[in-house]
């Protein structure tokens, strides 16, 4: 089963969901959750995501403080 159709069938079971619930199951899901699913790591080596901290390198952070103006 897709996470779509779980999400799809907690709601038609349940009501409506908050913001917060839809976020939980998507991004914790057991087996299908962002953070939780054995893919990650495969989406980002195949280029399929990307990083959004600054803890990769520290090539990340120089980069920022070059190009803001608030430094």
């Amino acid at each position: 089963m897709r996470l779509t159709e779980i999400i799809i069938e907690r709601i038609q079971n349940e009501g409506p969901i908050s913001f917060c619930d839809f976020m939980e199951m998507s991004l914790y899901n057991p087996e299908l959750g962002y953070y939780t699913s054995s893919s990650l790591n495969d989406k980002i080596e195949k280029n399929e995501d990307f990083y959004t901290s600054s803890n990769p390198t520290s090539t990340f952070g120089a980069m920022i403080v070059k190009n803001s103006k608030a430094f």
